[in-house]
């Protein structure tokens, strides 16, 4: 009887108060409706639940910094490969050995004779003349030939007699060097200038002064050409004039065809 008192006096007590204001539900706690639908969650672990809901740290989302590779140690090189490295380089080629100086000419004995052309042609040879052909401009006989050959470097040029000679080919020539003036000596044409043509060069004077002449000019003012002084002399030189005369105004002509403007000294009467 006791205890149920006590619990009438609280009763009482209790509702003197105002009643507790109960709290205004919240939109999201309303449960939808049964018509709408329903999204479909597929179902994960609890640790995947938990991870979702942790916060990532701004340092965990930076990529990991990449460390330098490192270097690949060389292998050092064996002796074996040094050998075998200089084995492979190419071995520098050897100079060639400078070729034996060529042996001076034997001295002639004291008493031996020694010719004018053949002091001649020693000098053209060392360059101590101005042109080789100089060793001897006038010479006809065998021993100037000789000398002024192999002055001009002709040693292989091959010699006949003097006189009248008949080459290979049964045509004669004047003289030991078979050429077109010995032959055409041996024509009986006779060597010209045609001074028309000449232009006064000297170049015919410079192979053999012998047989061409160049005069000098006079106080007239007209041009001196070159002329013909003999039709006999050296036959390699008279071809080498005909053949340097930059107008070709030099030729072997027949005496019959010779005019006015032609010079053509030695012409036997």
């Amino acid at each position: 009887m006791f205890r149920s008192g006590l619990k009438r006096i609280g009763k009482k007590l209790l509702g003197r108060g105002e009643p507790a204001a109960e709290p205004a539900p919240s939109p999201a706690a309303k449960p939808p409706p049964a018509w709408a639908p329903r999204a479909f969650v597929k179902p994960g672990s609890k640790k995947d639940a938990e991870s979702a809901t942790e916060p990532v740290s701004v340092e965990a989302a930076k990529p990991a910094a990449t460390a330098p590779p490192k270097p690949i140690p060389q292998a050092k090189p064996t002796p074996m490969a040094s050998v075998a490295k200089r084995a492979s380089e190419p071995v520098p080629a050897a100079e060639p050995a400078p070729a034996p100086a060529a042996p001076a000419p034997a001295a002639k004995p004291s008493g031996a004779p020694v010719s004018s052309f053949a002091n001649l042609a020693a000098m053209a040879a060392s360059g101590q003349l101005g042109e080789a052909r100089h060793a001897d401009q006038s010479g006809t006989d065998l021993d100037a030939y000789r000398e002024r050959m192999l002055a001009n470097g002709r040693e292989d040029v091959e010699l006949a007699g003097i006189g009248l000679n008949t080459a290979e080919d049964g045509a004669q020539f004047v003289g030991p060097v078979d050429n077109e003036s010995s032959r055409a000596k041996a024509e009986g044409l006779v060597l010209s200038i045609d001074q028309h043509e000449c232009i006064s060069c000297g170049t015919c004077v410079e192979q053999t002064e012998d047989v061409f002449y160049l005069g000098e000019d006079d106080k007239s003012g007209e041009e001196v050409k070159a002329e013909v002084l003999k039709q006999e002399g050296p036959m390699d030189l008279i071809q080498d004039a005909i053949d340097a005369c930059p107008v070709t105004c030099i030729e072997w002509m027949d005496q019959a065809e010779l005019g006015d403007v032609h010079s053509a000294g030695g012409i036997p009467a």
